[in-house]
């Protein structure tokens, strides 16, 4: 199942758990015991006073149905990794093109 990019703009990680949640139509204590959390880890992570570990983020992302790296960063900075990997790729394909040339002389 390939994961769905929800319609949410809001920033910050906290906004983004709790806007999936209420567009799901989920409590918060559904949540919690989807993925093995007490509730008041829950409310931390939408309130934004703590994130989960990386163990729990991804059986978070998957629960909710949405993107890992969406969930931690956001649309923005999803784009930007993006941009930046496709910078890198240019120019190493740019260099692997001087060695090659530079070997065939």
């Amino acid at each position: 199942m390939t994961p769905t990019m929800p319609v949410i703009r809001e920033p910050g990680f906290a906004k983004r758990v709790k806007a999936l949640r209420r567009e799901r139509e989920l409590t918060q204590r559904e949540c919690a015991e989807a993925i093995g959390v007490t509730r008041q880890h829950w409310q931390n992570w939408e309130s934004g006073q703590s994130k989960p570990r990386a163990d729990r983020m991804v059986a978070l992302a998957t629960y909710l149905r949405c993107d890992e790296h969406w969930l931690r960063y956001g649309d923005n900075d999803r784009e930007e990794v993006i941009e930046r990997i496709k910078r890198m790729m240019r120019i190493m394909i740019r260099d692997l093109d001087r060695v090659q040339r530079s070997i065939r002389k």
